[in-house]
């Protein structure tokens, strides 16, 4: 696993010098593959050749990738959610001196690496209108019954920190430290009625601006209640 982690991100690195953009893929053989990460390979259904997709962001001095399998690379007529482990991997950047820039040649680097789901409804994507390259923050989700809204605030030779609250779901990004996010109203509604289905809960959305770990919310719009639900 060591070896293959160290091979993995020499590979990532030199992909990502000179990057056009922020998603590359990888194949992967039969032998080593997404389960390397925490070494539970089932050789019956991942047998076959498949591609990593990663997906990078910059900030601050890190390197965040969203690691996930592309379905579309996945040559075995067997495909398995077994074969499919998304992680997020954040990397402390070390800088080349002789102009090749900021580069993470083996694992030594990892300073946080965490476990998102398997399944196509666990492959993790940033948030749309983020730059390639950030000043402290950073913003994705995964959906699965819900889209959930994940961050990181990076500051600069600083333990990087990990947000996560239930307060973040379905978001879009309006600037780097602040979030508009959608999810159902906390005011009383008659979910009891067997007409008010899930599909006409009312929403409301807000704004969220974050200092570190911690913001502000203001609410913007709140859905009407409707008939079958009061």
């Amino acid at each position: 696993m060591k070896i293959f982690l160290s091979l993995f991100f020499l590979i990532l690195s030199f992909n990502h010098v000179n990057a056009a953009n922020n998603i590359k893929y990888i194949e992967q053989g039969p032998e080593t593959g997404l389960f390397d990460f925490k070494g539970e390979l089932n050789e019956e259904n991942c047998s076959g050749s498949r591609k990593l997709r990663i997906e990078t962001k910059y900030v601050s001095d890190f390197r965040v990738d969203l690691i996930s399998m592309d379905y579309d690379g996945f040559i075995n007529n067997k495909s398995s959610e077994y074969c499919d482990e998304s992680r997020i991997i954040l990397i402390k950047n070390s800088y080349e001196s002789n102009g090749s820039g900021w580069l993470s040649i083996d694992d030594s680097n990892i300073v946080f690496d965490k476990f998102l789901g398997t399944g196509a409804n666990a492959i993790p994507r940033f948030l749309n209108n983020q730059e390639f390259i950030l000043n402290e923050y950073v913003w994705f989700e995964v959906c699965g019954m819900i889209c959930g809204t994940y961050g990181f605030y990076l500051e600069y030779q600083k333990k990087p920190i990990f947000i996560n609250d239930e307060i973040l779901q379905y978001c879009d990004v309006s600037n780097e430290n602040t979030l508009e996010c959608s999810m159902v109203t906390d005011r009383e509604f008659n979910t009891s009625n067997p007409n008010c289905s899930r599909s006409i809960f009312p929403y409301d959305t807000f704004l969220l601006k974050f200092t570190k770990d911690k913001y502000i919310k203001e609410t913007i719009s709140q859905m009407p209640i409707p008939k079958d639900c009061m």
